[in-house]
């Protein structure tokens, strides 16, 4: 018999042999050798199993003898030999054959098969039903045959080895399967059959050294099996927990069983030692550390050390502090250094706090170090709102209270407070005193306010003296104390004393006043009353002059704090620029007093486009000011935020093309387009001159030099202005602004990015091959490439992003007018609520200016969608524009453990993740689900995993910001459910952070809820252009209707606002280019082809353009499909979410007719929306009256009909003038809103070289028996070859009676 043998001195240490080989294993291992030799036929062994070499015949031994010394063994008794039978009588082809069908009934394929038998050719010489046993023992385990046959194949020795069937025993039957299938798999797949020896022995270990029977499954699921206990020692084992009894012992390792993942000489030790050290030799506080946060022992020594040294370092603190600080909040140590240690600390800093005072500051508000960038922005802003002084100590003190409240908590105390007729500054004050009232629950502090009120019959104005009131309990302290009181004394008595003094001393003192209160009565009974009404009457005359004295300070106080006003006075009343300015310091000098007062107070004189100036003014002052007759509007200096490739050839204006609008128009060159934004990087490759020619000698603008920018280097012929204004914000602001602390250049220098991404978009010059990290490759321009570009800086980094004032907004359209540009961008809008008039808004009023004087104003919608009435910008003179996506998606594979793939949505660009563990937040029945906005640094159990959330809005920020939280913290990826929308949530490139819907998300949690260990592999994320992928009205656009005047339609158009490759201002070297999205980006889309218009029609008036996009817009995308609106639910888009449509450029340089406006219909929509003449005469620069009776806001020329308020029947007006085929016949074609009637007379228009202009009329009435939502269709105009489309948006209301 020819036999293959394996020889080996110790069974633990041996190997699956291999076909052609023995292999003798000594320690070390020997190298592999092949022997053949014979075998006696009368050798008695059993094939695979271990015998001593003194079985063999003397023969046999005489045949090995020789090997021996070759190998470097010594024959003795004690070596033991494995033998395989490779040639026997046996028909080995027959009983493999017997096995092929056996594995593919356990999933294998033949393939497959045929690799297991080469990886274990033992399985060819086991027997069938040794095998059957061997697979029902492992089913046994609650192993499923897909874990199974991927078991078989990664490691086949299960199949066969000896050491399995104890091992699967004691799983079975004394652990009763307590361990996970996957875990299991796990195990056997990365561990040697021989190492699970002795895995009983530990496991009882661990349940002898205090770990609970029903806890036993936990650990030993949320270990590595293999390095925890297999390949570990015993003695080890036993020692890591002996190590940990004074810092937790085995209820820390039950809490946090990976801690037995680390070696206790290398790891475990020397980072409880580094804690014991900064304790000062604390054990039991150490443990506390350790308890508190288990995975602080994941971080390594040089991770601590880091935290450590620079809390020391940069905060100033010592080794003791920094302990104390670990205690209160150990999830320090997994806090971003830079991105949350650094800028909270500079912050605490810049407030005035010495190290002592950051060291008291962390321990009462620990969560400052952890809390999200955007919570702590949100909070920041309101605190800076009612009126606390940025980087002041008190500012700091009140941080500190409200990183203890949520933001909505604290949105509603403030208003609660302002509801019960408190102002800002007595929030201020009260709050200075007692900031801890900023963090009460609101409802709690309403009902002590009630109390107070309505029970105690007090003033609220008390809670100034002693706002400490609404700290106490209201049951067990106030309501009990003041009965008990109020019983002695009567009503009259102090809120301070009452509730500050001791249990102790309150019990005293109640004796002793009821005792006096029983001697008054017995010795003064015939003066009582004569004597208690002088003492009331003295007291009421005192309170009542306290009160007056109280209320008299407070406000001196508010009127003495000053803020910026914008004095509005209208259109100029001369061309002397310098005559109007000393007109405004005049007006300014005789309020305040003097000519120094009014230099110091002076922002801005507005002497271009308009007369006006911005000063800094209290209440009072800014009161005086509006009641003079030359003054139309006082308005406050609002706050205003910016509204943050392939777009061009999805709108079909490729540059390969000479038939469409960008090469009619010559790309827009001699166009000047303005951007107000945060300003520009002048060194990105798109704002290049190359073959551009001279600047148009009609530009009277300028290039400011400042930080950074100096203008000799870096304007050009593409880049022809540059200015930023600042005065605006400085004032506001009330100090000097720090351009280093904020990384921002005094200068039109772009430091966020935001105006070199929309300048780019706008008019930047052709760059090629262009990505993001090998995402959307191409090449960059703008609509415009050949335009010019005017940069007025207005926005500013400050609480974390783009601010900018209305002050410094309306200085930019002043000068921007005077400059010369034709067309105005801006991707700002004012803040949630907005301003009740036009009038009373500073983009609107510029607005208004720069349309007068022929200029174009493109600006936002907002990023407030997807509610209705959230729209901004809604002026008629603006062109206001909405969001949509594009055909370009960025699929993303997720497969499951299963096996199962889909497909989400992400821009990951690191490497295949491989499978990993996939987790869900699961919380217990009662309590609320864990949402993605949930996630924290605290949530140290996703380290090593990946996690599916569900979103429970779409705030992309707070998304975000716990995409970066769980990042930090080790988790490996991220997939994010959330109602269906395009515009991804922009997580690090190398980290997966994929979207999914609700839908598949379900089902992803329905396998990680049915699968013991659910597992998922992220692939990078690929580029895809075309169908299937569609277009949709972006989720955050915001959307009509208007709520200051709905029968104005807006949004006007759509534009790609959704992923758009632009230029950024590369703080990273090798990053010039980023996707980004907002109406902040689909603004220049629309104001580049403005500029194309612009050039093709340069006779065009701003409306007749504005009309041009509206009647030719796409109402489905490009390619014939429907277009739908992002939100909950997803739907058909309709004109209050795109307005005309989808913009179409090629169609609006060829629109046939327009709805022309100038400034007589401006006129008829401010007297139709209650305006007096005064102020619309001040506007419009002559003297202006509007009819007595009052116009209907519907015949204001609008290339659209909306009707807010239909009863039974209404008729309107529109005139359209041909700019189309002189010679020329057009006929109405109507589509009616559902349950409603529409007729147009005449219904046929008919133009010549005589008639160019037609006025129509177009009466809608209703069908409608109940009051309605609104229903929409469409007046179109058509001649066979053009199509004039005005959306219609009516809603029906019938006026209820009431007898």
């Amino acid at each position: 018999m020819v036999a293959l043998l394996t020889l080996f001195t110790n069974p633990i240490l041996s190997s699956p042999s291999s076909s052609s080989s023995i292999t003798l294993l000594h320690h070390p291992p020997i190298p592999l050798t092949t022997v053949h030799f014979s075998l006696s036929s009368a050798s008695a062994f059993h094939p695979h199993e271990g015998f001593s070499i003194s079985k063999f015949s003397k023969a046999s031994r005489n045949e090995l003898k020789p090997l021996f010394p070759q190998l470097g063994l010594r024959p003795t008794k004690h070596i033991s030999i494995q033998c395989s039978c490779i040639n026997s009588p046996t028909n080995l082809h027959t009983d493999i054959g017997i096995l092929f069908p056996f594995f593919r009934e356990l999933g294998l394929e033949d393939k497959e098969t045929e690799l297991v038998l080469d990886k274990n050719p033992t399985l060819a010489l086991t027997s069938l039903d040794s095998i059957r046993a061997r697979v029902r023992s492992l089913l046994s385990l609650r192993i499923d045959s897909l874990t199974l046959s991927y078991l078989i194949i990664k490691c086949p020795s299960v199949l066969t080895a000896e050491e399995i069937d104890p091992f699967i025993c004691f799983v079975r039957d004394e652990l009763e399967n307590k361990i996970e299938p996957m875990q299991l798999k796990h195990l056997l797949t990365t561990a040697d059959p021989r190492f699970l020896v002795g895995f009983d022995k530990k496991v009882k270990l661990l349940l002898d050294r205090g770990v609970p029977s029903e806890k036993i499954g936990y650990v030993l699921n949320h270990v590595k099996l293999a390095k925890a206990v297999c390949l570990r020692p015993i003695e080890e084992i036993d020692r890591t927990i002996t190590f940990f009894s004074p810092y937790g012992g085995i209820d820390l390792i039950v809490r946090r069983p990976e801690i037995l993942n680390y070696n206790l000489e290398s790891q475990l030790i020397p980072r409880i030692g580094f804690l014991l050290d900064l304790s000062g030799g604390d054990k039991d506080a150490t443990g506390n550390v350790v308890r508190r946060l288990p995975m602080i022992l994941s971080y390594s020594v040089e991770h601590l050390e880091g935290h450590v040294e620079f809390l020391r370092s940069f905060a100033g603190l010592n080794n003791q502090e920094i302990f104390k600080i670990f205690l209160v909040f150990p999830s320090v140590v997994s806090a971003s250094k830079e991105r949350k240690l650094r800028p909270r600390i500079e912050f605490l800093k810049q407030c005035g706090l010495d190290s002592n005072d950051i060291f008291k500051f962390l321990i009462k508000a620990p969560l400052f170090l952890g809390l999200s960038f955007d919570n702590l922005k949100y909070k920041l802003v309101f605190l800076v709102k009612i009126g606390y002084k940025y980087r002041t100590r008190d500012m700091a003190m009140a941080m500190g209270s409200v990183t203890r409240t949520s933001c909505e908590n604290l949105r509603k105390v403030i208003w609660l407070f302002l509801s019960y007729g408190l102002s800002y500054s007595d929030i201020v004050s009260m709050s200075t005193k007692h900031p801890q009232i900023l963090q009460y629950n609101h409802s709690s502090l309403e009902e002590k306010m009630e109390y107070l009120i309505e029970d105690m019959g007090r003033e609220v104005g008390e809670l100034l003296a002693f706002p400490a009131f609404l700290g106490y309990k209201l049951d067990e302290r106030i309501k009990v104390r003041y009965e008990a009181k109020k019983k002695i004394t009567g009503e009259g008595m102090s809120i301070n004393k009452l509730l500050t003094v001791s249990t102790k001393r309150f019990s005293t003192k109640k004796k002793e006043k009821k005792l006096l209160h029983v001697v008054e009565n017995l010795t003064c009974n015939e003066v009582r009353c004569s004597k208690s009404s002088n003492r009331t009457l003295s007291l009421v005359f005192l309170c009542l002059l306290s009160f007056l004295n109280e209320q008299h300070t407070v406000l001196t106080l508010a009127e003495a704090k000053s803020n910026v006003y914008i004095v509005y006075m209208g259109a100029r009343q001369h061309d002397d620029p310098e005559l109007l300015a000393e007109t405004h310091h005049t007006m300014l000098t005789r309020v305040l007093g003097s000519i120094e007062a009014s230099a110091e107070a002076m922002v801005y004189s507005y002497k271009h486009g308009f007369s006006g100036f911005a000063a800094k003014l209290t209440k009072a002052q800014a009161q005086a000011i509006s009641e003079l007759p030359t003054v139309l509007q006082v308005i406050p200096n609002l706050f205003h935020k910016l509204q943050t490739t392939r777009s061009w050839d999805y709108l079909q204006l490729s540059s390969c093309s000479t038939t469409n609008v960008l090469h009619k128009s010559k790309m827009g060159n001699g166009v000047i387009i303005g951007l107000i934004d945060t300003g520009i990087w002048p060194e990105s490759q798109v704002f290049r001159d190359e073959g551009l020619g001279p600047i148009p000698s009609r530009w009277r603008g300028i290039c400011e030099s400042g930080e950074l920018f100096n203008t000799r280097m870096t304007c050009n012929r593409k880049l022809i202005g540059a200015r930023y204004f600042i005065k605006g914000l400085q004032a506001e602001y009330g100090q000097p602004y720090n351009s280093t602390e904020y990384q921002e250049c005094l200068s039109p220098r772009d430091r966020l990015g935001h105006g070199t991404s929309t300048s780019s978009i706008a008019c930047g010059s052709f760059v090629a091959n262009v990505s993001y990290n090998g995402l959307g490759v191409g090449t960059v321009r703008g609509g415009a490439p050949l335009a010019r570009l005017a940069m007025y800086k207005v926005c500013w980094n400050l609480y974390g992003g783009g601010v900018c004032t209305g002050a410094d907004i309306l200085k930019a359209f002043d000068e921007a007018i005077h400059d010369g540009v034709d067309v105005l961008s801006l991707s700002i809008a004012p803040d949630l609520p907005f301003p009740d008039l036009e009038i009373h808004n500073g983009i609107s009023i510029g607005a208004y200016h720069a349309v007068a004087k022929g200029i174009t104003v493109v600006c936002a919608a907002g990023n407030a969608g997807p509610s209705a009435q959230t729209i901004q910008n809604t002026s008629p003179w603006i062109i206001t524009v909405a969001a949509s996506t594009i055909d370009r998606s960025f699929p993303t594979p997720i497969t499951l453990g299963n096996n199962w793939t889909t497909m989400g949505q992400a821009m990951f660009t690191g490497k295949d993740t491989g499978f990993i563990n996939l987790v869900y937040p699961e919380v217990p029945e009662l309590l609320s689900p864990r949402h993605c906005e949930s996630l924290t640094p605290n949530d140290t159990w996703l380290a090593g995993n990946v996690a599916l959330c569900f979103t429970s809005n779409s705030n992309q920020n707070a998304v975000e910001d716990a995409a970066w939280s769980v990042k930090d913290i080790g988790c490996s990826g991220l997939i994010i459910a959330i109602n269906p929308s395009r515009s991804l949530h922009s997580c690090d490139d190398n980290f997966p952070c994929v979207q999914v819907s609700y839908e598949i998300g379900t089902q992803i949690l329905y396998y990680i809820r049915s699968t013991r260990n659910p597992l998922v592999r992220i692939r990078p994320s690929k580029t895809h252009l075309g169908r299937p992928v569609s277009t949709n009205v972006a989720y955050f656009s915001s959307r009509g209707p208007s709520s200051i005047s709905p029968a104005i339609l807006k949004p006007d158009v759509a534009a790609p606002g959704v992923h758009i490759l632009a230029a950024v201002s590369p703080h990273n070297p090798e990053i010039a280019y980023k996707f980004l999205s907002g109406t902040s980006m689909a603004t220049p889309h629309v104001s580049g082809i403005v500029a194309l218009l612009k050039s093709l029609h340069p006779d065009w008036s701003p409306a007749a353009i504005k009309s041009a996009l509206v009647t030719t817009a796409w109402t489905t995308d490009p390619s014939g499909e429907p277009v739908f609106a992002e939100g909950e639910p997803m739907k058909l888009a309709d004109p209050f979410d795109y307005g005309g449509g989808i913009v179409n450029s090629n169609r609006a340089a060829d629109p046939g007719l327009v709805y022309d406006m100038g400034t007589a219909d401006y006129i008829q929509y401010l007297c139709a929306m209650g305006n007096n003449n005064s102020a619309i005469s001040q506007l419009t620069e002559h003297p202006t009256f509007c009819p007595i009776k009052q116009p209907s806001i519907l015949d204001v020329n609008l290339p659209s009909i909306t009707i807010p308020t239909l009863g039974n029947s209404t008729t309107l007006t529109r005139t359209v003038t041909n700019v189309g085929a002189v010679n020329s016949r057009y006929v109405a074609i109507i589509e009616p809103p559902r349950g409603i009637t529409i007729a147009v007379k005449p219904n046929t228009l008919i133009f010549n070289s005589m008639i160019k202009t037609i006025s129509f009329t177009v009466r809608v009435s209703s069908t409608q028996k109940v009051s309605t939502g609104y229903s929409f269709g469409s007046l179109t105009w058509t001649d066979g070859m053009h199509t004039v489309r005005s959306p219609i948006s009516v809603r029906t209301e019938i006026v209820e009676s009431y007898d």
